[in-house]
């Protein structure tokens, strides 16, 4: 395992231009302040995130509610909206279904504020999670938006293509890990202002 400390507002990157933000098509609208399953699920099954869903207002994903699975398909995935925060609560788990897309959009603000051991917030795939054979590049990661934000400690992503894919944003992520992704944090800048910051994770 690699500890690094990453400073993109002092680093020399080559960014690529070329790629477009990732986009949603959905036409739904919001979801409530708190995110449910439908029907209403006990004993910690989880909660199911449908592919059209749009945070519009800001959300808490509760430990209550853990997991929750991530389902998407090539029109649509669950979207974070501008100005809307979605605050994923410590020991969640989020898990997503597959897909040749990013798993969870951001185009407003990301907090996730894991604790130590058992309490970190962990985005995986769903072998993962199945307990069944892991691979590298099982899901397609997560992405940030231009003019997104995000706010990322103790927090773990498994068995990504591109765990976090940055575009045009300057999220901040504090002692995390990085396991067994084929890219840990893809980044594309078409501004001089893109300025990540890493520090404090692990990445193997």
């Amino acid at each position: 395992l690699a500890t690094s400390t990453l400073d993109f507002a002092t680093s020399t990157v080559d960014f690529a231009t070329s790629t477009p933000p990732f986009t949603a098509t959905s036409t739904a609208t919001s979801t409530p302040d708190s995110a449910t399953s439908t029907p209403p699920l006990s004993q910690n099954l989880g909660t199911d995130i449908p592919d059209t869903t749009i945070i519009s207002q800001n959300t808490t994903w509760t430990l209550a509610g853990s997991p929750y699975r991530l389902f998407i398909n090539y029109q649509s995935q669950p979207t974070v909206a501008p100005g809307a925060t979605l605050t994923i609560e410590p020991g969640v788990k989020i898990i997503s279904q597959g897909g040749n897309y990013p798993a969870l959009i951001i185009n407003g603000s990301l907090v996730a504020q894991g604790g130590a051991a058992s309490s970190t917030v962990l985005f995986t795939s769903r072998t993962d999670a199945a307990s069944s054979t892991p691979q590298k590049g099982d899901w397609q990661g997560i992405a940030f938006n231009a003019g997104s934000s995000g706010s990322l400690d103790n927090v773990e992503f498994h068995y990504a293509v591109k765990a976090l894919q940055i575009k045009d944003s300057s999220p901040i992520i504090s002692n995390s890990k990085f396991l067994n992704n084929i890219r840990a944090v893809y980044i594309e800048s078409q501004t001089a202002t893109t300025s990540p910051q890493i520090t404090n994770s692990t990445f193997d």
